[in-house]
């Protein structure tokens, strides 16, 4: 049922048949290939406890060994991931806090980082990418009156 499930499927690396690299249940979505083609990143719903608690992480997975990892294994609902041109950094958005703010991590899952800082009155942050140098990330600041493009240096 659509309405109750989301996958991702990749042609396998000779163009033959269709994979599915999720699990068939929840939402799992926003999915992204790592620069060099060898992993991809998105956001996998996670069974969740008591009644309506929502919880969504962020995974990666090497297409040539099927390795999953969850990178940031966090209670809080983490989705919309992008990788860095260079591979080294993973952008995303995050609810661990009552503002939706943008974290970074590395593919190993190692320094994990909010480079925003969303106060209330804010929505908060949506559709992280990237910039072509790296050094920066653009994404969508939404607040109860307008929504803005804005440009977050990562350091």
């Amino acid at each position: 049922d659509v309405r109750q499930n989301s996958e991702t499927y990749t042609p396998d690396r000779r163009g033959g048949a269709i994979a599915r690299l999720t699990e068939p249940n929840g939402w799992d979505m926003y999915p992204a290939f790592s620069p060099d083609g060898r992993h991809i990143v998105w956001r996998k719903s996670i069974v969740a406890q008591p009644p309506n608690f929502r919880n969504a992480e962020i995974f990666t997975r090497d297409l040539e060994t099927g390795q999953e990892r969850n990178l940031s294994n966090h209670p809080g609902l983490d989705q919309e991931p992008h990788w860095s041109p260079s591979g080294e950094w993973i952008v995303f958005v995050s609810g661990r806090e009552p503002v939706a703010n943008l974290w970074i991590i590395r593919p190993d899952g190692t320094d994990l980082r909010r480079i925003t800082a969303a106060v209330r009155g804010q929505v908060g942050y949506r559709q992280p990418s990237f910039a072509p140098d790296g050094r920066r990330v653009v994404a969508d600041l939404l607040s109860a009156a307008a929504r803005n493009i804005v440009m977050i240096p990562v350091e």
